[in-house]
């Protein structure tokens, strides 16, 4: 296999050396001489050679990379066709061609050519991963008395149809109404500088009932003085790209001016510690179906129901999971048993679902009224940008709705430097 890969990546490598020779002679000739015979700095000019040479450096690696792909997947082909026990590559295809909903037939020919294994040993392969992550799963949730906060359960409803194209009265087209889900284990060196007693079931209701009366003042809202500097500078860096993205071009002659606002509190980028949960028939769209998905968590973490409910939980969702287990809470009032009761569990709010509320508020605030030809609401520039302008009464097209959002904003800026 080492000479066969050898002469297989050879072949490519002299096929694309060739094309990239004759760019590169193009490159040389255009665009050096152009640059001569310009009436731009000789600053300019630098600078565009190098941005150019990167390119070609960046496609060239790109090109390497598929060059040892391709190869090396034509020698786990051939050595798969050769010796159907040496399966790791092909078994990885099946899987992959299973989970995305590749045809039975399909999957037939692509195992023919040894490009995939059988179905059969996808789902064999599945089932083996399954397990494996079972085990996992309860290994990470477990309780452990050297662990200072138990790991965050985040869990959210999911619908989808399964779709039958030739209906019979033993086929018909179903619909999923189920939860997902997934285990975050905190980071352990962020555990480390905070205090263990602030993890504590009874500090946690200390602190629900110290807040339950606290009264909301005004300076409390307004942004300090720091904050107001920083917003300063997020406007000015708006500004800046619309500018320089639609007006002029800056050069080197001139300070570089920010185009990107300013950090917030940066923090070291790290891979969190995630394991998804098995999914879930129970639905967490009423206060049955919460109690539903706590039964299926303590099955899957083989977890007695006491020894879960003695320690603090911090389950996270969307606002209707959050009020959904305090509906849940409600109905099991009054309760002198944890499990019960309920008493032990935090739900907050998502990031990403507070993200969408905020969005979402903002949006409808500043939309207008589209019927009304006056309103120069947000509808008029989005009607002018040629994007549609119905009301936006949803939010789960959140990338769509940032999208206008952004295009809407940037559109008035310009209007403001034109």
């Amino acid at each position: 296999m080492p000479f066969l890969y050898s002469l297989i990546k050879s072949r490519l490598v002299g096929t694309q050396d060739s094309v990239e020779d004759n760019e590169s002679n193009n490159f040389d000739s255009n665009d050096l001489s152009g640059s001569e015979s310009s009436n731009s700095s000789d600053e300019e000019t630098t600078e565009a050679i190098h941005a150019k040479k990167g390119a070609l450096d960046r496609r060239g690696t790109r090109k390497n990379l598929r060059t040892h792909v391709v190869a090396a997947n034509l020698c786990a082909i051939v050595q798969y066709v050769s010796n159907r026990r040496v399966n790791g590559f092909p078994l990885m295809n099946s899987v992959y061609f299973l989970a995305t909903g590749v045809s039975e037939r399909v999957a037939t020919y692509l195992s023919f050519i040894g490009l995939c294994s059988s179905r059969k040993a996808a789902n064999s392969a599945l089932a083996s991963l399954g397990r494996k992550a079972e085990e996992e799963l309860i290994r990470k949730i477990a309780i452990s008395s050297s662990s200072l906060m138990n790991p965050i359960i985040c869990i959210d409803n999911i619908d989808f149809e399964q779709s039958v194209h030739s209906k019979s009265a033993e086929k018909q087209s179903r619909m999923f109404h189920g939860t997902w889900g997934y285990v975050h284990n905190p980071d352990p060196k962020i555990l480390e500088t905070l205090n263990p007693l602030d993890f504590s079931v009874q500090s946690y209701r200390d602190a629900i009932a110290k807040w339950a009366n606290m009264s909301i003042q005004p300076h409390m809202l307004i942004p300090s003085k720091d904050e107001n500097k920083h917003f300063s500078l997020v406007i000015k860096s708006q500004i800046s790209r619309v500018l320089f993205q639609y007006v002029v071009t800056q050069t080197g002659k001139f300070p570089q001016i920010p185009v990107s606002p300013p950090e917030i509190d940066p923090i070291t980028p790290q891979v969190p510690d995630i394991t998804m949960l098995k999914l879930m028939l129970a639905s967490d769209n009423s206060a049955e179906g919460i109690s539903e998905v706590f039964q299926g968590i303590l099955q899957q973490s083989k977890i007695e129901k006491k020894d879960f409910f003695d320690q603090l939980r911090v389950f996270e969702g969307d606002l209707g999971t959050c009020m959904y287990i305090e509906s849940l809470r409600a109905l099991r009032r009054p309760s002198s048993y944890p499990q019960d009761s309920m008493s032990n569990c935090i739900t907050i709010m998502g990031a990403a679902h507070t993200l969408w509320n905020f969005a979402q508020a903002i949006f409808l605030l500043h939309f207008g009224n589209n019927s009304d030809a006056q309103d120069l609401g947000a509808w008029h520039s989005m009607s002018s940008l040629g994007i549609p302008s119905d009301r936006p009464n949803t939010k789960k097209d959140f990338t769509l709705m940032i999208s206008n959002m952004t295009k809407v904003h940037e559109a008035n800026i310009l209007n403001c430097l034109m």
